[in-house]
């Protein structure tokens, strides 16, 4: 392949290429894996944590932090109810990206079956902007909107029917 030479300079009187864009670039990410199988109990008032959470400290007040989560969970329909509820909440339990559904940003709603346990596999994620450089908390939140028992699962099965592993993740993004 030959090589072109432009207006017939050589190549070594090409300049360099521009700097890279300083904003936009992922600063730092820190991950987090559920590794066990935690049950809570909720009345259907209030969210609660599942132990899934990360702390990252942002560089710079203009930063933005992209969170995303992947949690696997069931909850017994039959007994317990037909709503169950998970959300993304920073620091001291502050909702971050819900839906105006009281506060929960995921929600399903059990078939109207025989099925006894409902699994889910639910995907969350924002952008948010804490404007601060000081340490931040991000965490996964849960409620069965009508009580009862919902369990999250990490590597095992609850009545066989779920099975998977649930994650966090937050990046660091530079504005």
């Amino acid at each position: 392949m030959a090589i072109i030479k432009p207006n017939n300079n050589t190549i070594s009187a090409v300049t360099a290429l521009p700097s890279a864009i300083a904003t936009g670039k992922v600063l730092q990410v820190v991950t987090a894996t559920k590794t066990n199988t935690t049950s809570i109990n909720t009345n259907g008032d209030s969210f609660v944590d599942i132990g899934l959470s990360v702390l990252i400290t942002p560089s710079a007040n203009s930063s933005k932090i992209f969170v995303t989560a992947s949690v696997c969970y069931s909850f017994n329909s039959n007994t317990y109810g037909t709503l169950g509820g998970i959300r993304l909440a920073r620091s001291t339990n502050t909702a971050i990206g819900a839906g105006g559904n009281s506060g929960s940003s995921y929600q399903v709603v059990a078939p109207g079956s025989t099925a006894t346990w409902i699994a889910v596999t639910a995907p969350l994620q924002f952008l948010d902007s804490p404007s601060t450089t000081s340490q931040q908390s991000y965490k996964v939140q849960a409620r069965n909107n009508i009580g009862g028992t919902i369990s999250f699962i990490s590597n095992g099965k609850k009545n066989a029917e779920a099975a998977g592993s649930s994650t966090i993740t937050v990046m660091e993004i530079g504005a």
